[in-house]
């Protein structure tokens, strides 16, 4: 095991951070099943399509807007559609995102 120096630390020290802050954010959104993914401080939380019908995980993202004082908004990419919220949890930022079960027609919307 290599010992790491005090300015190795910030990469790993940062991750650490925001795992917890990542751990504060699942719980207060009270969900499940979904992929977590942190990049030094930033935060990426997907709701997967096994984790439920559109309604649910939309929900989901839902839960974690409220958890975050952030807007959930619905947003048209390529052949997908987007539901995601985006904010920061103790200075992280946050990005929360499902798809739609649809695809967004031209006009944007479902």
């Amino acid at each position: 095991m290599t010992m790491l120096t005090p300015p190795d630390l910030a990469g790993p020290l940062a991750t650490a951070a925001s795992l917890i802050a990542t751990a504060a954010l699942v719980d207060a959104a009270g969900t499940a099943h979904v992929s977590v993914t942190v990049s030094g401080a930033e935060i990426s939380v997907q709701v997967p399509t096994h984790a439920g019908d559109e309604p649910a995980r939309a929900a989901a993202v839902a839960a974690y807007a409220h958890a975050l004082t952030a807007p959930v908004h619905r947003r048209a990419g390529g052949s997908h559609t987007w539901i995601e919220t985006r904010g920061a949890i103790a200075g992280h930022p946050v990005h929360v995102w499902t798809t739609a079960d649809r695809t967004a027609d031209p006009g944007g919307q479902r």
